[in-house]
């Protein structure tokens, strides 16, 4: 017998609805912690995007800064950046603005065959150009400065003076001071030329402490020693400098002097010297002469200083100074105006006296070596006056 089964669908039918109701529950309840309104999602997005940027208020250069500008100094062509120009609201940024716009045809300063021209030398040029672009490890050096770095901050501090780089002409000054200080060495062996150099540049500078350096160096160094005054003796006349000029004509004066067979001395002047140059150094050379004779009659007064027995200290001073200045040495050269070396010799003599006995005591022997010093700083000083014209 042949067995029909009848295939009734509406069980798979009710399993089938049962599952997809299942289904709808678990999509429903995922689209619930995803799904955001399209309002809040445009606000979402809006927060999250960068706002337009903004322009550094120093450092976003506009189109004046921009690009090279070119000069010729001498038979040399420099094309350097135009913002570095522009530092300490230097002269070149006013000269920068007076020209034509950059992208003009065969504007100045844009090209080889259009430079700006500037009369200085090329060398002083490079070196400022070479601070300009100087990154600080070669501003500030570690190691310690040489004396062959003194042209190149000459040049830079004349340089900046000129252009008004105001910030790198105090530098330059400072590190011309730094070297000046140190007591064996620029001032003490530079050129003549190299250090009046350097004292002009005080001057024009206004630098007060490295001028009174200078000053008291070069005053040593022409008094004791054989250098060419004639650059320094410009520098003082140029800026009336008093002290300096008094100090290289007496240096003139005295090299001047020679011996006579009778054995005066007296000073030979060069063919060249102008006839009214000769008359004052004449008047000088009297008049130094007579200041000698002073000097050695008349000592330089000791206070007493608390002395109990001053008057025999004072009497023994006199006899002391009487016979320094009075020496063989200085007997010697008698007839020469070389008042300070007469003084120099006296206080050699002095010492060596004062070591050999105590006639002086101790407080009334040192002010007594005051007091010759304070009268050499007044020679000093009061040179000046004895070649003034007449």
């Amino acid at each position: 017998m042949v067995q029909f089964y009848v295939w009734n669908p509406a069980h798979k039918l009710h399993v089938l609805s049962a599952l997809l109701r299942a289904s709808k529950n678990i999509f429903k309840t995922v689209n619930s912690r995803l799904w955001i309104p399209r309002a809040a999602k445009r606000a979402q997005d809006l927060s999250h995007r960068p706002l337009s940027p903004l322009r550094d208020t120093k450092y976003y250069l506009d189109d004046t800064y921009d690009g090279f500008c070119i000069f010729q100094v001498e038979n040399t062509l420099f094309k350097i950046h135009r913002f570095l120009l522009n530092r300490d609201s230097s002269v070149f940024s006013d000269m920068l603005g007076l020209l034509p716009q950059p992208d003009s045809v065969n504007a100045e300063g844009t090209c080889d065959a259009s430079p700006i021209f500037l009369t200085d030398p090329a060398e002083k040029f490079r070196d400022l150009i070479w601070a300009l672009y100087a990154l600080p490890s070669e501003l500030c050096p570690t190691t310690r400065m040489v004396k062959s770095d003194i042209h190149r901050l000459l040049n830079i501090a004349e340089m900046a003076n000129k252009y008004g780089f105001v910030s790198f002409e105090d530098w330059a000054a400072q590190r011309i001071y730094t070297l000046a200080q140190d007591p064996l060495g620029l001032l003490h062996t530079a050129p003549p030329a190299t250090c009046a150099r350097i004292l002009d540049l005080s001057q024009i500078l206004n630098h007060e402490n490295l001028r009174l350096l200078v000053s008291q160096k070069l005053i040593s160094r022409i008094l004791w020693q054989q250098i060419d005054t004639s650059a320094i003796l410009a520098v003082a006349e140029k800026h009336n400098l008093s002290r300096l000029q008094g100090v290289s004509y007496y240096r003139q004066l005295v090299d001047a002097e020679r011996t006579l067979t009778d054995g005066r001395v007296v000073p030979i002047f060069k063919s060249s010297t102008h006839i009214e140059k000769r008359m004052r150094f004449l008047a000088a050379h009297h008049s130094l002469l007579n200041l000698w004779d002073q000097l050695r009659h008349n000592p330089p007064i000791v206070n007493a200083g608390g002395c109990r027995s001053h008057s025999h200290c004072n009497a023994s001073w006199r006899q002391m100074w009487l016979d320094a200045t009075t020496s063989a040495d200085i007997q010697h050269h008698e007839s020469s105006a070389d008042v300070l070396q007469k003084l120099k010799s006296t206080v050699i003599h002095l010492r060596k006296a004062a070591s050999a006995h105590s006639a002086l005591n101790l407080q009334c022997s040192l002010d007594a070596m005051e007091a010759v010093t304070a009268t050499r700083e007044r020679v000093i000083e009061g040179l000046i006056d004895y070649f003034v014209e007449f």
